[in-house]
């Protein structure tokens, strides 16, 4: 086609006709004129983005897109799109030690670690990210990958070792109780004597198993006493029976004194093919013996007009001469402490699994309230060698801790 003339008004040529002979003019904010190639095919015009496009080949077919040297694609930024790993291992470092907080401000024991140990694996984790990451060479990672799968089936079979051990904890603990209930019907008190506080690293009998597990158990098929409740560990009395006398769990100022009553005591022999031994309501000898006793109305202020002790043998003599006070519903008891290296220790029997259990005196049965004179005398099979005694005055009952009268001592005569 040939170009027509310019106007001569204007000095412009006319366009093309639109309809067979005009180009499209471009876009200048987003689109180019597209070239045609040799073959007169067009080529793609690129997006708005910028992407490139794939091209076809000369038979008409798309390629792929371009790949790098190693024949993969580009990844993303790592320091814009990765996770920082330190930031990673500073938060599980602060969960760690954040999650011991509310256990260290009350009491720690070996199940509290377990959310923890959340905190500690995450920061493992992080760790071999950040080694695996730098290492070098497909046998490095190899080998660093197969001590973490040993390191795993290791943990893995602790942590179902020590289940197990509470698996078996309950169960033996749920046996016990299930044929320990014909024998709890109206009974006031449960005492569990000797069962071992710990199977393994599980815990298998506390204080609360005693108070409170009959009730959580049976519920209301079983009607205990009005006032039931437990103890671990006892110390027999001349009439009745000394209750939470393990020092190392209940101190030395929280005994109780039951009287003669519905009491049960089980006491623990050891295992028979997975399951408990034990007898029920056991003969429970006296470490002492009462000499003497008697008791007159005599009013007064607490006094120690006498408190002597003399060798005999292995054991001991002692003779209490005093005037006391009591509350109702409360009897007179003395605990004894020996003197042998400088410092008084509290006599009674030490306890495989809990440590010392005291052995109190009982001075009297219950009695109405009012003030007496006691003059008694004891024999004590089996006291150690010791220069001096010391003796603590309690009335001590059922319902609260005992209330400490007052204290004597006394040299050792041989």
């Amino acid at each position: 086609w040939r170009q027509p003339p310019p106007d001569a008004a204007s000095g412009r040529r006319p366009l093309p006709d639109t309809a067979s002979e005009r180009r499209a003019i471009p876009d200048t904010a987003s689109e180019r004129l597209p070239l045609p190639d040799t073959a007169g095919r067009r080529l793609p015009i690129p997006d708005t983005a910028g992407r490139r496009l794939p091209l076809p080949d000369a038979d008409g077919e798309r390629l792929p897109f371009p790949a790098t040297a190693g024949g993969r694609l580009p990844l993303p930024d790592a320091a814009g799109e990765r996770p920082q790993l330190l930031g990673l291992f500073v938060l599980s470092i602060l969960f760690y030690f954040g999650a011991y907080l509310p256990v260290w401000l009350w009491h720690l024991s070996p199940r509290h670690h377990y959310l923890p140990s959340i905190g500690l694996f995450g920061g493992g984790a992080v760790c071999l990210a950040w080694i695996l990451e730098r290492a070098s060479g497909r046998a490095m990672r190899a080998l660093m990958v197969l001590v973490l799968g040993a390191a795993t089936l290791v943990l893995a079979a602790a942590g179902r070792g020590q289940s197990r051990y509470w698996e078996d904890s309950f169960g033996a603990r749920k046996q016990f109780f299930a044929e320990l209930k014909p024998d709890l019907e109206g009974k006031q008190v449960l005492v569990l004597d000797g069962f071992p506080p710990y199977l393994g690293p599980a815990y298998f009998f506390s204080p609360q198993d005693a108070a409170y597990a009959p009730r959580l158990l049976y519920g209301e098929s079983l009607p205990l006493g009005p006032h039931f409740t437990g103890s671990i560990g006892s110390a027999p009395a001349p009439a009745g029976i000394f209750l939470r006398t393990l020092a190392p769990i209940y101190r030395t100022d929280n005994f109780l004194y039951y009287p003669t009553g519905p009491v049960l005591v089980a006491r623990f022999l050891g295992w028979d093919q997975g399951r408990l031994r034990y007898e029920k309501n056991p003969p429970m000898p006296l470490p002492y013996q009462v000499l003497s006793s008697s008791v007159t109305p005599q009013s007064g202020h607490f006094t120690v007009h006498k408190a002597e002790a003399r060798r005999r043998g292995a054991g001991l003599l002692v003779s209490l001469d005093l005037v006391a006070a009591l509350p109702p519903h409360t009897s007179l008891a003395a605990l004894l402490s020996i003197f042998p290296k400088g410092e008084f220790h509290y006599w009674g029997r030490f306890e495989n699994d809990f440590g010392l259990n005291l052995s109190p005196l009982l001075l009297d049965a219950p009695q109405n309230a009012g003030s007496r004179r006691w003059v008694e005398s004891f024999d004590l099979y089996s006291f150690p060698v010791t220069d001096r005694v010391r003796f603590e005055f309690f009335a001590a009952g059922r319902d609260r801790p005992p209330a400490l009268l007052g204290r004597a001592e006394a040299s050792v005569q041989p």
